[in-house]
Protein backbone atom coordinates (compact mmCIF):
# COMPACT_ATOMS: atom_id res chain seq x y z
CA UNK A 1 0.00 0.00 0.00
CA UNK A 2 1.06 3.45 -0.56
CA UNK A 3 -1.24 5.79 1.34
CA UNK A 4 -4.81 5.64 1.06
CA UNK A 5 -6.83 8.21 -0.69
CA UNK A 6 -9.74 9.46 1.48
CA UNK A 7 -9.83 12.82 0.93
CA UNK A 8 -11.47 12.62 -2.31
CA UNK A 9 -14.12 10.51 -0.57
CA UNK A 10 -17.56 10.65 0.71
CA UNK A 11 -16.75 9.57 4.44
CA UNK A 12 -19.17 8.30 6.73
CA UNK A 13 -18.48 8.22 10.99
CA UNK A 14 -18.43 4.82 13.18
CA UNK A 15 -17.14 4.38 16.52
CA UNK A 16 -17.28 6.33 20.11
CA UNK A 17 -19.61 8.73 19.39
CA UNK A 18 -18.33 11.09 21.21
CA UNK A 19 -14.95 11.21 19.54
CA UNK A 20 -16.98 11.03 15.92
CA UNK A 21 -18.65 14.18 16.82
CA UNK A 22 -15.21 15.97 17.32
CA UNK A 23 -14.09 14.13 14.51
CA UNK A 24 -16.24 15.95 12.41
CA UNK A 25 -15.93 19.44 13.66
CA UNK A 26 -12.48 19.07 13.39
CA UNK A 27 -12.47 17.87 10.06
CA UNK A 28 -15.53 18.64 8.45
CA UNK A 29 -14.22 21.54 6.17
CA UNK A 30 -11.34 19.29 5.10
CA UNK A 31 -13.27 15.98 4.62
CA UNK A 32 -16.85 15.26 2.59
CA UNK A 33 -18.73 13.66 5.79
CA UNK A 34 -22.16 12.36 4.71
CA UNK A 35 -23.15 9.84 7.58
CA UNK A 36 -23.02 8.84 10.84
CA UNK A 37 -23.37 5.05 11.49
CA UNK A 38 -23.91 3.33 14.34
CA UNK A 39 -22.95 -0.62 15.43
CA UNK A 40 -24.70 -0.41 19.16
CA UNK A 41 -25.63 2.61 21.01
CA UNK A 42 -23.34 3.43 23.52
CA UNK A 43 -23.39 6.48 26.73
CA UNK A 44 -22.91 9.63 24.08
CA UNK A 45 -25.14 8.42 21.40
CA UNK A 46 -27.87 10.62 22.12
CA UNK A 47 -26.18 13.69 22.13
CA UNK A 48 -24.02 12.67 19.04
CA UNK A 49 -27.25 11.80 17.01
CA UNK A 50 -28.65 15.33 18.22
CA UNK A 51 -25.95 16.90 17.16
CA UNK A 52 -25.94 15.65 13.93
CA UNK A 53 -29.10 15.60 12.72
CA UNK A 54 -29.46 19.59 14.28
CA UNK A 55 -26.44 21.55 13.45
CA UNK A 56 -25.23 19.34 10.17
CA UNK A 57 -26.13 17.62 7.07
CA UNK A 58 -25.17 14.34 8.57
CA UNK A 59 -27.47 11.41 8.24
CA UNK A 60 -27.49 9.35 11.44
CA UNK A 61 -28.11 5.80 11.27
CA UNK A 62 -27.45 2.09 11.65
CA UNK A 63 -24.83 0.67 9.52
CA UNK A 64 -26.27 -0.30 6.10
CA UNK A 65 -23.88 -2.15 3.87
CA UNK A 66 -26.08 -1.19 0.69
CA UNK A 67 -25.55 2.78 1.50
CA UNK A 68 -22.04 1.66 1.75
CA UNK A 69 -21.90 0.30 -1.59
CA UNK A 70 -23.75 2.25 -3.39
CA UNK A 71 -22.35 5.73 -2.17
CA UNK A 72 -18.71 3.91 -2.50
CA UNK A 73 -18.14 5.22 1.33
CA UNK A 74 -15.07 5.13 3.64
CA UNK A 75 -16.19 4.35 7.21
CA UNK A 76 -13.61 6.55 9.72
CA UNK A 77 -13.45 4.60 12.58
CA UNK A 78 -13.32 6.99 15.61
CA UNK A 79 -12.11 4.76 18.33
CA UNK A 80 -8.89 4.71 20.28
CA UNK A 81 -6.38 2.16 19.37
CA UNK A 82 -6.62 -0.26 22.39
CA UNK A 83 -10.80 -0.96 21.47
CA UNK A 84 -10.36 -1.11 17.39
CA UNK A 85 -11.27 -5.01 17.88
CA UNK A 86 -14.53 -4.82 18.21
CA UNK A 87 -15.22 -3.06 14.88
CA UNK A 88 -12.71 -4.83 13.28
CA UNK A 89 -14.60 -7.71 13.50
CA UNK A 90 -18.00 -6.58 13.09
CA UNK A 91 -16.75 -4.50 9.93
CA UNK A 92 -15.03 -7.44 8.58
CA UNK A 93 -18.05 -9.75 9.22
CA UNK A 94 -19.58 -7.21 6.92
CA UNK A 95 -16.92 -8.02 4.14
CA UNK A 96 -15.03 -4.14 4.84
CA UNK A 97 -11.49 -4.36 4.56
CA UNK A 98 -9.04 -1.38 6.78
CA UNK A 99 -7.52 0.58 3.87
CA UNK A 100 -9.95 -0.40 1.50
CA UNK A 101 -13.23 0.42 3.21
CA UNK A 102 -12.15 1.73 6.44
CA UNK A 103 -9.48 3.50 7.97
CA UNK A 104 -9.06 4.82 11.46
CA UNK A 105 -9.09 8.63 12.62
CA UNK A 106 -5.51 8.67 13.80
CA UNK A 107 -4.61 7.49 10.53
CA UNK A 108 -6.19 11.32 9.22
CA UNK A 109 -4.47 12.59 12.05
CA UNK A 110 -1.38 11.65 11.18
CA UNK A 111 -1.89 11.97 7.58
CA UNK A 112 -2.36 16.08 7.93
CA UNK A 113 0.62 15.98 10.80
CA UNK A 114 2.54 14.96 7.99
CA UNK A 115 0.96 17.42 5.25
CA UNK A 116 1.69 20.37 7.40
CA UNK A 117 4.93 19.52 8.70
CA UNK A 118 3.55 19.98 12.28
CA UNK A 119 5.16 20.03 15.42
CA UNK A 120 3.40 21.10 18.65
CA UNK A 121 6.89 21.86 20.48
CA UNK A 122 7.25 24.44 18.10
CA UNK A 123 3.46 26.11 17.75
CA UNK A 124 2.34 28.30 20.61
CA UNK A 125 -0.56 26.69 21.90
CA UNK A 126 -4.15 28.71 22.91
CA UNK A 127 -6.33 27.38 25.07
CA UNK A 128 -10.13 27.75 24.08
CA UNK A 129 -11.74 27.89 27.48
CA UNK A 130 -11.00 29.34 30.76
CA UNK A 131 -12.91 27.39 32.88
CA UNK A 132 -12.51 24.12 34.41
CA UNK A 133 -11.64 21.94 31.28
CA UNK A 134 -9.04 24.56 30.20
CA UNK A 135 -7.50 25.24 33.37
CA UNK A 136 -7.09 21.58 33.83
CA UNK A 137 -5.67 21.25 30.38
CA UNK A 138 -3.03 23.98 31.02
CA UNK A 139 -2.04 22.05 34.53
CA UNK A 140 -1.50 18.84 32.67
CA UNK A 141 0.58 20.38 30.04
CA UNK A 142 2.16 23.83 31.27
CA UNK A 143 5.86 22.19 31.72
CA UNK A 144 5.60 20.33 27.97
CA UNK A 145 4.06 22.62 25.44
CA UNK A 146 4.46 26.58 25.23
CA UNK A 147 1.14 27.86 26.24
CA UNK A 148 0.86 31.44 25.41
CA UNK A 149 -2.69 32.09 27.17
CA UNK A 150 -6.43 31.51 26.87
CA UNK A 151 -9.14 32.38 24.67
CA UNK A 152 -12.77 33.74 26.03
CA UNK A 153 -16.10 34.73 24.49
CA UNK A 154 -16.28 36.87 27.79
CA UNK A 155 -14.77 40.31 27.35
CA UNK A 156 -14.46 40.51 31.09
CA UNK A 157 -11.78 37.84 31.03
CA UNK A 158 -8.38 39.31 30.82
CA UNK A 159 -6.20 36.69 32.70
CA UNK A 160 -5.97 33.05 33.67
CA UNK A 161 -3.53 31.35 35.34
CA UNK A 162 -1.04 33.91 35.25
CA UNK A 163 -1.67 34.06 30.88
CA UNK A 164 -3.39 36.59 29.20
CA UNK A 165 -6.83 35.74 27.73
CA UNK A 166 -7.68 37.49 23.99
CA UNK A 167 -10.76 37.09 21.86
CA UNK A 168 -11.03 34.86 19.21
CA UNK A 169 -10.43 36.98 16.19
CA UNK A 170 -7.24 38.00 17.63
CA UNK A 171 -5.74 34.73 16.87
CA UNK A 172 -6.40 35.64 13.00
CA UNK A 173 -3.24 34.97 10.53
CA UNK A 174 -1.37 33.60 13.23
CA UNK A 175 0.39 30.73 11.52
CA UNK A 176 2.76 29.91 14.72
CA UNK A 177 -0.26 29.23 17.05
CA UNK A 178 -2.40 26.25 17.60
CA UNK A 179 -6.05 26.50 19.81
CA UNK A 180 -6.54 23.67 22.10
CA UNK A 181 -10.72 23.73 22.32
CA UNK A 182 -11.40 22.77 26.18
CA UNK A 183 -15.54 23.43 26.65
CA UNK A 184 -18.45 21.21 25.73
CA UNK A 185 -19.09 24.34 23.63
CA UNK A 186 -17.13 22.67 21.09
CA UNK A 187 -18.58 23.27 17.84
CA UNK A 188 -19.68 27.03 18.16
CA UNK A 189 -16.02 27.98 19.34
CA UNK A 190 -14.62 26.19 16.11
CA UNK A 191 -17.22 27.88 13.85
CA UNK A 192 -15.95 31.03 15.50
CA UNK A 193 -12.34 29.39 14.98
CA UNK A 194 -12.99 28.73 11.29
CA UNK A 195 -14.73 32.48 10.92
CA UNK A 196 -11.56 33.79 11.82
CA UNK A 197 -9.85 32.12 9.00
CA UNK A 198 -8.10 29.56 10.82
CA UNK A 199 -8.35 25.52 9.81
CA UNK A 200 -9.48 22.27 11.86
CA UNK A 201 -6.22 20.04 12.45
CA UNK A 202 -4.03 22.88 10.65
CA UNK A 203 -5.05 25.22 13.36
CA UNK A 204 -7.18 24.09 15.96
CA UNK A 205 -8.27 20.78 17.86
CA UNK A 206 -8.95 18.77 20.78
CA UNK A 207 -6.50 17.47 23.44
CA UNK A 208 -8.18 13.87 22.11
CA UNK A 209 -7.08 14.42 18.69
CA UNK A 210 -3.66 16.86 18.81
CA UNK A 211 -1.24 16.01 16.15
CA UNK A 212 1.18 14.02 17.91
CA UNK A 213 4.58 12.06 17.09
CA UNK A 214 3.52 8.21 16.72
CA UNK A 215 5.20 5.47 18.79
CA UNK A 216 4.29 2.04 17.19
CA UNK A 217 5.39 -1.39 19.60
CA UNK A 218 4.73 -4.21 18.02
CA UNK A 219 5.43 -7.73 18.73
CA UNK A 220 5.01 -10.73 22.11
CA UNK A 221 3.83 -9.78 25.74
CA UNK A 222 7.30 -8.70 26.49
CA UNK A 223 7.20 -5.86 23.86
CA UNK A 224 3.07 -5.04 24.39
CA UNK A 225 3.22 -4.80 28.40
CA UNK A 226 6.38 -2.82 28.49
CA UNK A 227 4.94 0.04 25.29
CA UNK A 228 1.71 -0.38 28.00
CA UNK A 229 4.02 0.85 30.84
CA UNK A 230 5.49 3.37 28.48
CA UNK A 231 1.92 4.69 28.30
CA UNK A 232 1.45 5.46 31.70
CA UNK A 233 4.09 8.17 31.49
CA UNK A 234 2.12 11.54 31.20
CA UNK A 235 5.04 13.14 29.44
CA UNK A 236 5.19 10.20 26.61
CA UNK A 237 0.97 10.86 25.98
CA UNK A 238 1.81 14.47 25.84
CA UNK A 239 3.85 14.03 23.27
CA UNK A 240 2.99 10.65 21.58
CA UNK A 241 0.48 8.89 20.41
CA UNK A 242 1.00 5.03 20.80
CA UNK A 243 -0.01 2.30 18.71
CA UNK A 244 0.51 -1.48 20.03
CA UNK A 245 0.58 -4.73 18.11
CA UNK A 246 0.10 -8.11 19.95
CA UNK A 247 1.73 -10.36 17.38
CA UNK A 248 2.70 -13.95 19.23
CA UNK A 249 2.47 -17.66 18.07
CA UNK A 250 -0.59 -17.28 20.70
CA UNK A 251 -1.77 -13.89 19.86
CA UNK A 252 -1.63 -13.66 15.53
CA UNK A 253 -2.11 -10.59 14.67
CA UNK A 254 -5.49 -10.13 12.52
CA UNK A 255 -5.51 -9.07 8.94
CA UNK A 256 -6.99 -5.13 9.83
CA UNK A 257 -3.38 -4.63 12.36
CA UNK A 258 -1.39 -6.15 9.40
CA UNK A 259 -2.46 -3.66 7.09
CA UNK A 260 -1.91 -0.94 9.54
CA UNK A 261 1.11 -2.12 10.46
CA UNK A 262 1.89 -1.59 7.00
CA UNK A 263 0.22 1.90 6.43
CA UNK A 264 1.20 3.65 9.62
CA UNK A 265 4.52 2.95 8.47
CA UNK A 266 5.17 6.29 6.61
CA UNK A 267 3.81 7.89 9.79
CA UNK A 268 5.27 6.07 12.81
CA UNK A 269 8.25 8.61 14.61
CA UNK A 270 9.83 5.12 16.66
CA UNK A 271 8.89 1.75 16.25
CA UNK A 272 9.44 -0.85 18.98
CA UNK A 273 9.53 -4.47 17.96
CA UNK A 274 11.00 -7.89 18.40
CA UNK A 275 14.32 -8.95 16.64
CA UNK A 276 14.89 -12.63 15.70
CA UNK A 277 17.07 -14.36 18.19
CA UNK A 278 18.88 -18.30 18.27
CA UNK A 279 18.04 -19.97 21.23
CA UNK A 280 14.64 -18.03 22.10
CA UNK A 281 11.44 -19.70 22.62
CA UNK A 282 10.18 -16.96 19.64
CA UNK A 283 11.29 -16.64 16.10
CA UNK A 284 9.33 -14.12 14.93
CA UNK A 285 10.83 -11.16 13.09
CA UNK A 286 9.89 -8.07 12.17
CA UNK A 287 13.19 -6.57 10.59
CA UNK A 288 11.58 -7.41 7.09
CA UNK A 289 8.37 -5.40 7.80
CA UNK A 290 10.98 -2.28 9.28
CA UNK A 291 13.01 -2.17 6.41
CA UNK A 292 10.40 -1.82 3.81
CA UNK A 293 7.83 0.21 5.68
CA UNK A 294 9.34 2.02 8.60
CA UNK A 295 12.26 3.47 6.81
CA UNK A 296 12.37 7.27 8.74
CA UNK A 297 11.40 5.61 12.23
CA UNK A 298 13.67 5.64 15.29
CA UNK A 299 14.03 1.78 15.55
CA UNK A 300 14.20 0.05 18.89
CA UNK A 301 14.36 -3.55 19.39
CA UNK A 302 14.46 -6.67 22.01
CA UNK A 303 14.76 -10.09 21.33
CA UNK A 304 11.85 -12.40 23.16
CA UNK A 305 13.51 -13.14 25.98
CA UNK A 306 13.38 -16.31 28.39
CA UNK A 307 14.65 -16.51 32.17
CA UNK A 308 14.60 -19.72 33.92
CA UNK A 309 17.10 -18.37 36.63
CA UNK A 310 14.49 -18.27 39.54
CA UNK A 311 11.73 -20.56 38.17
CA UNK A 312 13.63 -23.68 37.49
CA UNK A 313 11.31 -25.94 36.80
CA UNK A 314 9.67 -23.73 34.36
CA UNK A 315 8.87 -25.93 30.97
CA UNK A 316 11.00 -24.65 28.31
CA UNK A 317 8.56 -24.33 25.69
CA UNK A 318 4.86 -25.08 25.95
CA UNK A 319 3.69 -27.22 28.71
CA UNK A 320 2.28 -30.57 27.58
CA UNK A 321 -1.20 -30.01 29.62
CA UNK A 322 -2.03 -26.67 28.62
CA UNK A 323 -5.27 -26.42 28.20
CA UNK A 324 -6.76 -24.23 25.37
CA UNK A 325 -9.44 -22.02 27.36
CA UNK A 326 -9.94 -18.72 29.07
CA UNK A 327 -7.72 -18.21 32.12
CA UNK A 328 -6.13 -22.13 32.82
CA UNK A 329 -4.28 -21.90 29.49
CA UNK A 330 -2.75 -18.89 30.59
CA UNK A 331 -1.88 -20.17 34.06
CA UNK A 332 -0.60 -23.34 32.93
CA UNK A 333 1.51 -21.85 30.01
CA UNK A 334 4.59 -22.40 31.43
CA UNK A 335 4.07 -25.40 33.54
CA UNK A 336 6.29 -27.20 36.28
CA UNK A 337 8.77 -29.72 34.57
CA UNK A 338 9.56 -31.11 37.23
CA UNK A 339 5.65 -31.63 38.99
CA UNK A 340 4.91 -33.28 35.19
CA UNK A 341 7.71 -35.62 35.36
CA UNK A 342 7.20 -36.59 38.78
CA UNK A 343 2.91 -37.23 38.40
CA UNK A 344 4.18 -39.14 34.58
CA UNK A 345 6.58 -41.72 37.13
CA UNK A 346 3.46 -42.33 39.19
CA UNK A 347 4.54 -40.45 42.22
CA UNK A 348 1.71 -39.57 45.02
CA UNK A 349 0.65 -36.32 45.78
CA UNK A 350 2.90 -37.06 49.27
CA UNK A 351 6.07 -37.93 47.75
CA UNK A 352 5.72 -35.21 45.38
CA UNK A 353 5.71 -32.63 48.05
CA UNK A 354 8.05 -34.06 49.76
CA UNK A 355 10.70 -34.18 47.29
CA UNK A 356 10.07 -30.32 45.90
CA UNK A 357 9.63 -29.13 49.28
CA UNK A 358 13.09 -30.05 50.32
CA UNK A 359 16.40 -30.19 48.59
CA UNK A 360 15.21 -30.87 44.78
CA UNK A 361 18.48 -29.20 43.69
CA UNK A 362 22.09 -29.26 45.49
CA UNK A 363 23.38 -25.59 45.80
CA UNK A 364 25.37 -25.86 43.02
CA UNK A 365 23.33 -27.00 40.59
CA UNK A 366 21.28 -23.75 41.65
CA UNK A 367 23.56 -21.74 41.45
CA UNK A 368 25.55 -22.79 37.97
CA UNK A 369 21.55 -22.88 36.26
CA UNK A 370 21.27 -18.96 37.89
CA UNK A 371 24.52 -18.01 35.72
CA UNK A 372 24.21 -20.20 32.57
CA UNK A 373 20.31 -18.26 32.31
CA UNK A 374 22.13 -15.09 33.15
CA UNK A 375 25.01 -15.71 29.95
CA UNK A 376 22.17 -16.18 27.84
CA UNK A 377 20.57 -12.93 29.03
CA UNK A 378 23.41 -11.20 28.33
CA UNK A 379 23.99 -13.10 24.54
CA UNK A 380 20.63 -11.81 24.09
CA UNK A 381 21.11 -8.42 25.04
CA UNK A 382 23.47 -8.00 22.11
CA UNK A 383 20.62 -7.78 20.05
CA UNK A 384 18.84 -5.60 22.06
CA UNK A 385 18.19 -2.00 22.44
CA UNK A 386 17.79 -1.93 25.79
CA UNK A 387 20.12 -4.90 27.80
CA UNK A 388 18.03 -6.63 30.66
CA UNK A 389 20.98 -8.20 32.60
CA UNK A 390 22.09 -5.01 34.69
CA UNK A 391 18.58 -4.96 35.94
CA UNK A 392 18.73 -8.59 36.41
CA UNK A 393 21.79 -8.83 38.97
CA UNK A 394 20.44 -5.77 40.84
CA UNK A 395 16.87 -7.25 41.84
CA UNK A 396 16.91 -11.11 41.67
CA UNK A 397 16.80 -11.41 44.99
CA UNK A 398 14.27 -9.30 45.87
CA UNK A 399 11.77 -9.19 42.62
CA UNK A 400 10.20 -12.46 40.26
CA UNK A 401 12.14 -11.03 37.31
CA UNK A 402 9.93 -13.00 35.30
CA UNK A 403 6.56 -14.77 36.68
CA UNK A 404 6.28 -17.48 34.42
CA UNK A 405 10.00 -18.17 32.29
CA UNK A 406 8.99 -15.43 29.59
CA UNK A 407 6.41 -13.05 31.15
CA UNK A 408 7.77 -10.01 32.63
CA UNK A 409 7.27 -8.46 36.05
CA UNK A 410 5.70 -5.04 36.35
CA UNK A 411 8.75 -3.91 37.58
CA UNK A 412 11.16 -4.66 34.84
CA UNK A 413 8.57 -3.28 32.10
CA UNK A 414 8.33 -0.05 34.02
CA UNK A 415 12.51 -0.10 34.29
CA UNK A 416 12.29 -0.60 30.22
CA UNK A 417 9.66 1.88 29.43
CA UNK A 418 11.79 4.25 31.41
CA UNK A 419 14.49 3.58 29.34
CA UNK A 420 12.62 4.15 26.22
CA UNK A 421 11.73 7.42 27.87
CA UNK A 422 15.15 8.68 28.44
CA UNK A 423 16.09 7.59 24.84
CA UNK A 424 12.98 9.72 23.41
CA UNK A 425 14.26 12.47 26.02
CA UNK A 426 11.27 12.35 27.66
CA UNK A 427 10.69 12.39 31.50
CA UNK A 428 11.08 8.81 33.50
CA UNK A 429 8.56 7.79 35.45
CA UNK A 430 9.13 8.90 38.98
CA UNK A 431 6.48 8.47 40.73
CA UNK A 432 7.67 6.76 44.20
CA UNK A 433 3.84 5.75 45.15
CA UNK A 434 3.69 3.90 41.98
CA UNK A 435 7.28 2.88 41.74
CA UNK A 436 7.28 1.87 45.65
CA UNK A 437 3.46 -0.12 44.92
CA UNK A 438 5.44 -2.29 42.03
CA UNK A 439 8.31 -2.85 44.25
CA UNK A 440 6.01 -4.67 46.93
CA UNK A 441 3.94 -6.74 44.54
CA UNK A 442 6.30 -9.91 44.20
CA UNK A 443 3.69 -12.48 43.43
CA UNK A 444 4.59 -14.92 40.73
CA UNK A 445 2.34 -17.74 38.74
CA UNK A 446 4.65 -20.46 39.09
CA UNK A 447 6.32 -21.00 42.28
CA UNK A 448 10.07 -20.59 43.81
CA UNK A 449 11.13 -24.39 45.03
CA UNK A 450 12.54 -23.34 48.59
CA UNK A 451 15.73 -25.12 47.81
CA UNK A 452 16.45 -22.84 44.83
CA UNK A 453 15.65 -19.30 47.72
CA UNK A 454 17.61 -20.61 49.88
CA UNK A 455 20.38 -21.02 47.44
CA UNK A 456 19.99 -17.54 45.45
CA UNK A 457 19.09 -15.83 48.73
CA UNK A 458 15.67 -14.92 47.70
CA UNK A 459 14.24 -12.36 49.62
CA UNK A 460 9.94 -12.46 47.79
CA UNK A 461 6.72 -13.45 48.96
CA UNK A 462 5.93 -16.97 49.59
CA UNK A 463 2.64 -16.59 47.86
CA UNK A 464 1.51 -17.24 44.16
CA UNK A 465 -1.32 -16.42 42.50
CA UNK A 466 -3.97 -19.05 40.83
CA UNK A 467 -6.90 -18.55 39.50
CA UNK A 468 -9.82 -20.35 40.39
CA UNK A 469 -11.91 -21.42 37.69
CA UNK A 470 -15.03 -22.41 39.74
CA UNK A 471 -15.03 -19.15 41.73
CA UNK A 472 -13.48 -17.30 38.82
CA UNK A 473 -11.42 -15.25 40.85
CA UNK A 474 -7.27 -15.01 41.50
CA UNK A 475 -5.96 -16.67 44.72
CA UNK A 476 -2.96 -16.25 46.44
CA UNK A 477 -1.55 -19.63 47.99
CA UNK A 478 1.26 -21.23 49.95
CA UNK A 479 3.96 -23.27 48.08
CA UNK A 480 2.73 -26.34 49.29
CA UNK A 481 -1.28 -25.48 48.24
CA UNK A 482 0.06 -24.34 44.62
CA UNK A 483 1.46 -27.41 44.23
CA UNK A 484 -1.02 -29.54 45.39
CA UNK A 485 -3.39 -27.47 42.84
CA UNK A 486 -1.19 -27.86 39.91
CA UNK A 487 -0.82 -31.84 40.77
CA UNK A 488 -4.35 -32.14 40.54
CA UNK A 489 -4.35 -30.55 36.96
CA UNK A 490 -1.69 -32.83 35.70
CA UNK A 491 -3.57 -35.71 37.09
CA UNK A 492 -7.06 -34.61 35.86
CA UNK A 493 -5.63 -33.91 32.03
CA UNK A 494 -3.35 -37.48 31.69
CA UNK A 495 -6.65 -38.97 33.15
CA UNK A 496 -8.48 -37.50 30.19
CA UNK A 497 -6.15 -38.00 27.45
CA UNK A 498 -5.93 -41.67 28.93
CA UNK A 499 -9.64 -42.11 28.71
CA UNK A 500 -9.57 -40.63 25.34
CA UNK A 501 -6.54 -42.62 23.82
CA UNK A 502 -4.68 -39.54 23.11
CA UNK A 503 -2.05 -39.68 25.53
CA UNK A 504 1.50 -38.65 24.16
Amino acid sequence: MNGINFEDRTIALIGNEFHCRRFYIQFHALLNIRYFFYIKKGKWFSAAETFFKENTKVECMFIDEKVIKKENLLLILCNEHPFRSFYDTALFNMGNEWGRDYIDFLYVIQYYRQKYSFSLEEKNIWIFGAGNNGKRFYEKYKDIYHISGFVSNYSEEKECKGLPVIRPHSLSGDENSYVVICSEQDAVMARQLSETGLCGDRDYGFESTLPKKLFIATGTCQIVVTANALYKNDDFRAHYDLCVFMDSMYNVCSDADNRRLKEYGSYCDTVFFNVVNTGSAEQRNYQYLVDDFYQNADKLFMPFYYFRGQLMQATGEENRYTVRKPFSYHLWLRGDEEVNRLVENGLTEEQILERVSGDYWTEEEIRNNFWKEMKKIEIWDRVSSFPLRPFIEENYKSLMIFSDGTHFCRQLAFYLANKIAVHLRIKPICNTGILDELVSETKSIMPVYPCVKQALGLKMADKYRFYNEEKKECEELEFKEFIKRYIQYVTQIRSIYEESGTLF
